[in-house]
């Protein structure tokens, strides 16, 4: 919830600004060590001041009145000004004074999430590669959304996609050689460890006896003169 962007003597470090959705903000990038959280409206907002790339007041847009729509267009290089494609559709020729834009449906594998005035979809982001590990697809992507990716079980989210699903994952960390699992981590955050054995314990011998078959002795040591076998 804390962190600081350059060198300071400060003695405490700068809060994490909070993206509120009441405000119309959402989380674009998460907040690090070193970086505040950046935030963008949220879909039907738009941006009246922002600070160092990030969206700090939003207003949602006006609504259209009853028998006006809201006019989205694009320019072209002829100069004319076309009637952009609904979502899921990508420009196939563009408007002439005599007829309107013509449009053609994303593939298979590729989507288009807003009206748009471009001729290509954009392909549907993969969950599982060769470089990416952890994710699986929470949502299958769509002619109108792409893929949304969650974390599976013994990895955690090191890198939120817009404050809906994950885009990096990593495997929970192991505890060291004489440590155990306090915590359990979870999609959010990491194992937590701790010392298997008491503070009271001075060394531990290990020793192998072969009897019949191979059988593994611990033998405890402890401050005063006692001894476990384990």
């Amino acid at each position: 919830g804390t962190y600081m962007n350059q060198n300071t003597r400060l003695k405490n470090c700068l809060s994490c600004t909070n993206c509120d959705p009441g405000s119309g903000l959402r989380i674009k990038r998460s907040c690090t060590l070193k970086s505040n959280t950046v935030c963008e409206p949220l879909e039907g907002f738009y941006c009246i001041d922002s600070k160092e790339h990030s969206c700090v007041a939003a207003e949602k847009h006006t609504a259209c009145k009853p028998g006006q729509y809201i006019k989205r267009e694009y320019p072209t290089g002829d100069g004319l000004c076309c009637p952009m494609c609904h979502r899921g559709t990508v420009i196939q020729q563009d408007c002439t004074r005599e007829l309107g834009t013509c449009c053609s449906p994303c593939r298979s594998g590729t989507f288009m999430n807003n009206p748009s005035g471009l001729n290509a979809c954009f392909p549907c982001t993969p969950c599982d590669t060769d470089t990416l590990h952890g994710l699986f697809a929470l949502q299958n992507c769509t002619s109108t959304a792409d893929t949304v990716c969650d974390v599976l079980s013994g990895y955690l989210c090191k890198s939120l996609a817009n404050n809906k699903g994950c885009m990096m994952a990593e495997e929970h960390s192991q505890c060291a050689p004489g440590q155990g699992i306090k915590q359990l981590g979870t999609s959010r955050t990491d194992n937590v460890c701790e010392d298997y054995f008491s503070q009271d314990v001075v060394a531990c011998k290990l020793s192998l006896f072969h009897i019949a078959k191979a059988v593994m002795v611990i033998t405890c040591i402890f401050p005063i003169s006692s001894s476990l076998a384990m």
